[in-house]
């Protein structure tokens, strides 16, 4: 299930508190204002998810396999690949520039 579809699902006392119940969620803050309704709550949300995504953009760094070769023959080291899927679940998370990518790194190295 989305985040999406568990905030449209959810039943609260107030309108806005479904898209507030998303907060923590989505790490951003803004100020609760009762009686705004859900729609400007909802848009408010989402304009300050923009805003902190922009605020990150620098630290973005793009990961692509596309140039990586592929054998159509690959035999074998089964376990080993579940052992690497195994560790490879967790994944790190947080604000840009604490060094998640960095960790990711020296973790393949």
């Amino acid at each position: 299930m989305s985040v999406w579809a568990w905030a449209e699902g959810r039943e609260t006392t107030k309108p806005e508190d479904r898209a507030y119940a998303l907060l923590g969620i989505f790490d951003v803050f803004m100020p609760l204002i009762y009686g705004e309704g859900g729609d400007e709550a909802f848009r408010r949300f989402l304009q300050e998810i923009n805003r902190a995504r922009n605020q990150y953009e620098d630290f973005l760094v793009t990961f692509s396999l596309s140039g990586a070769p592929k054998t159509d023959h690959f035999v074998g080291r089964t376990d080993e690949l579940l052992e690497i899927h195994a560790r490879l679940a967790v994944v790190p998370n947080g604000l840009g520039g604490i060094g998640k990518t960095q960790l990711a790194i020296e973790y393949a190295k």
